[in-house]
């Protein structure tokens, strides 16, 4: 790249993009189709001619999601879509390479053209700046993957050599993603834990008992997703993934309610190589209402890879979890599938389950993830001290 010189209004006004014109030029041309796989669905898609295409339609997770390159001038347009193609080759799941590239919205020309002009040698200053101005998360995501695209193809001094230096050196606004957790805001209270458990023993009662409640397909559908939600802190896509053959239903004793085995998946996961099973079991006081739905499921003909519950979409199965919950609880704020998430994890560390144990419950890939579960459980700290305590290194310190 050529260094930055003084130049008058007008020359800037003329030769504004040309950084990033240059660029393109030196990236490989845009392949005749881009195809990435939809895993709610379970079907490949494409985006046909997307070198010409004014909007990238996605279809992610049941929900449309549109990337319009009606917004950008020129070559830049062309530069988001290498962006995004060059997420889906690093093997990104598409949700992350849709956020990296919508982040693009938030830069105008001269902006991007800042980045690419910087250098290794001059990014850090740069990034400070772009810091201050306290942009959204996904615009930073653009940003670094911008970066990483120039290291990847070594355009303007970048080389990949640089990626570790992208990632660790330049970082993104702070923001603490457990501050419910730390201040306690997430977790639902006992009575209000007391009053889930009701709704689902009563739903049990009225499928088992022998003067039959009439209950509608969706109140016990509602109820099978909060049982996830409650039982195994899944998240909503999770839940709405579960498929017909994911859920295992036995009898293993003449007498007695049968068995139930649920298969979820790991969610949030950087790449799709990274997803593995969660085999979860439903407690007996509650396979009714599986046993219920996969009668009525397999009733329609569903089987295989059909969708148990008959949700379109992640946003749909946390709206409706969120709805039971709320109305539950009478609470307006708390009761999302979040919030019953965080309050499991704690759940099961005031229980006393050890770091891996929670990361296992939990899907995360690190334990360290969920550390800040034990440093906000009381009954965790005081099986601490009492272990510090019968210690005799411990005795002489104190």
């Amino acid at each position: 790249m050529r260094p930055p010189h003084r130049r008058d209004g007008a020359d800037v006004a003329v030769e504004a993009g040309q950084l990033i014109i240059d660029v393109v030029s030196r990236l490989p041309a845009l392949p005749p189709v881009i195809r990435y796989y939809d895993e709610f669905d379970d079907a490949t898609r494409s985006i046909p001619a997307p070198a010409d295409a004014t909007v990238f339609e996605l279809l992610i997770y049941g929900r449309p999601h549109r990337l319009d390159f009606d917004r950008y001038p020129g070559a830049y347009a062309m530069l988001v879509k290498q962006l995004f193609l060059y997420l889906l080759g690093e093997d990104l799941h598409v949700i992350s390479a849709f956020k990296a590239a919508s982040g693009a919205m938030h830069f105008p020309v001269a902006e991007v053209e800042k980045l690419i002009d910087a250098g290794p040698h001059k990014i850090s200053r740069e990034w400070t700046v772009m810091r201050a101005r306290d942009l959204p998360q996904d615009a930073y995501r653009f940003g670094k993957t911008l970066l990483r695209l120039l290291c990847a193809h070594r355009l303007g001094g970048w080389s990949p050599t640089f990626a570790e230096f992208i990632r660790s050196s330049l970082p993104g606004p702070a923001s603490d993603a457990y501050a419910g957790v730390r201040s306690g805001d997430v977790f639902l209270s006992a009575d209000e834990e007391a009053a889930i458990v009701r709704h689902l023993d009563e739903v049990v009662s009225a499928l088992t008992s022998p003067v039959k409640t009439p209950l509608a397909y969706e109140d016990v559908c509602d109820a099978g997703m909060l049982l996830c939600a409650y039982q195994f802190a899944m998240r909503p896509i999770q839940i709405a993934m579960l498929g017909m053959r994911n859920v295992r239903i036995w009898q293993d004793a003449q007498d007695g309610p049968p068995t139930v085995h649920l298969t979820f998946h790991m969610a949030k996961q950087r790449s799709d190589s990274k997803r593995k099973p969660l085999t979860r079991r439903v407690k007996r006081e509650w396979v009714s209402i599986f046993v219920m739905l996969n009668t009525w499921r397999r009733s329609e003909g569903a089987a295989g890879t059909a969708r148990f519950f008959t949700v379109q979409s992640n946003y749909e199965a946390g709206a409706r979890i969120a709805a039971l919950v709320r109305k539950l609880i009478g609470s307006d704020d708390l009761g999302t599938a979040t919030d019953l998430r965080h309050t499991a994890a704690q759940r099961l560390v005031d229980a006393g389950a050890t770091h891996e144990e929670l990361a296992e419950f939990l899907g995360h890939s690190h334990v360290q993830r969920g550390l800040v579960y034990f440093a906000t459980s009381a009954s965790h700290a005081e099986r601490v001290n009492r272990a510090l305590g019968a210690s005799s290194v411990y005795r002489r310190v104190a």
